[in-house]
């Protein structure tokens, strides 16, 4: 019974939602997810490790606490504290590679991000731009200019997975619309989906007795 109201709802998207804006006549649906439910989603993906690739730091980089989230206009906005572990600084001089031991360290900052969506790929693209770093060691102020270039300005995929079809059985045909992710967009308190709908249908086969 769900599946089949959910498929009334994609079958008439102009009378239940407010359509998405598009080129040419192509019918979206649109899906909202409220900034409430994006944030427990967030804090529930702790900790996110980031793959920095430097060779002049080694050691693992973590997101370990997010507060103060927002969905702003075209944006998202936080709060976060960057924790590394067991960081070593990697310095060639001459021929070979020196590491000095850092340890662990946490730095506080605050942060915006842009969203881009590729379709095509399914692939949501978050750039962040961190501003007012304060590290908890401030004697290592090093490492935090290194830290930065890593993560600011700097697009980290987010791989959608395929929508499932909705498929309704009237008993003579079946009936299923399958969901094309179109866009992701921020919006004033809530995340934006937009969702192109493709409707087939299929006969089935008389049995005789």
């Amino acid at each position: 019974m769900i599946r089949l109201v959910l498929l009334l709802l994609l079958l008439f998207p102009a009378n239940i939602f407010a359509a998405a804006p598009t080129p040419a006549a192509r019918q979206y649906v649109t899906l909202n997810l409220p900034q409430q439910v994006l944030t427990s989603c967030v804090k529930k993906a702790l900790p996110i490790k980031i793959d920095h690739g430097s060779s002049n730091l080694e050691g693992d980089i973590l997101i370990t606490s997010v507060n103060n989230f927002r969905v702003e206009n075209k944006r998202l906005a936080a709060d976060l504290i960057l924790t590394g572990n067991d960081l070593h600084l990697v310095t060639a001089i001459g021929s070979r590679n020196i590491r000095l031991r850092v340890g662990s360290m946490q730095f506080h900052f605050k942060a915006t991000a842009n969203l881009r969506f590729d379709p095509r790929n399914r692939t949501l693209y978050i750039r962040p731009l961190v501003n007012n770093v304060q590290s908890s060691n401030q004697g290592q102020s090093e490492v935090a200019n290194l830290l930065l270039p890593l993560i600011n300005n700097r697009e980290f995929p987010v791989t959608m997975k395929k929508l499932q079809p909705l498929i309704a059985d009237t008993g003579a045909k079946k009936i299923a619309v399958s969901m094309e992710l179109h866009d992701i967009r921020a919006q004033n308190g809530q995340l934006v989906f937009a969702i192109a709908p493709r409707i087939s249908d299929s006969s089935k086969k008389q049995t005789r007795q």
